[in-house]
């Protein structure tokens, strides 16, 4: 017993060591794992979610077998693609806390020398927009009820078309005829 004792204590006690001299790996190793027992979190509620409405129908439960195949075959890459994502997180909460490579100092100066240009565009779309807005509304504004009209007399032909031709099959020779003028008068108030 002593011997796997005068082992073990040395070796915790490097790994400690190790781990209070690189806080910043511990953190990233923290928010690896929060990522991923989130990420993991959500997945097994859309796995349920899947499982839930499958019992809904006995065709799905039909294709459960199918679905069942789906999820395993998809499960190893899932559980990959969660893991993968979730070390890119720890690696970057590392990186930040330990500012490797400068990383927040790079970060400031990329937002210190974008800031102006976005604002510059802001300006300028709002300048833009002072001056044209009111016309683009306009213009979009007829543009959206030609479009609306345009549909409405397609819906009113089709509709028009299929019942005076049903009228006809059954006979009802007055009612198409009723329904044919009908739709042409909807289309000529539509066009004119």
């Amino acid at each position: 017993m002593g011997v796997v004792t005068d082992q073990l204590v040395p070796a915790f006690q490097a790994i400690g060591g190790f781990l209070a001299a690189h806080p910043e790996l511990v953190a990233g190793l923290a928010a690896a794992w929060a990522a991923f027992a989130i990420i993991s979190t959500v997945a097994g509620w859309i796995m349920g979610l899947i499982a839930a409405f499958g019992a809904l129908s006995t065709a799905i439960t039909a294709a459960g077998g199918v679905v069942a195949t789906i999820i395993a075959v998809l499960g190893g890459p899932l559980t990959i693609a969660i893991l993968a994502v979730a070390a890119v997180i720890g690696v970057l909460a590392a990186a930040w806390i330990g500012n490797w490579g400068g990383i927040r100092d790079k970060t400031a100066a990329a937002i210190a020398a974008l800031t102006p240009m976005i604002q510059t565009m802001l300006t300028a779309i709002e300048g833009f927009w002072t001056l044209h807005g009111e016309r683009i509304m306009t213009i979009v504004s007829a543009v959206w009820t030609i479009i609306v009209t345009q549909i409405t007399m397609a819906l009113t032909l089709l509709s028009g078309v299929v019942t005076a031709a049903l009228q006809l099959l059954s006979g009802d020779w007055e009612g198409a005829w009723t329904t044919m003028t009908t739709v042409a008068q909807a289309i000529w108030d539509g066009w004119s």
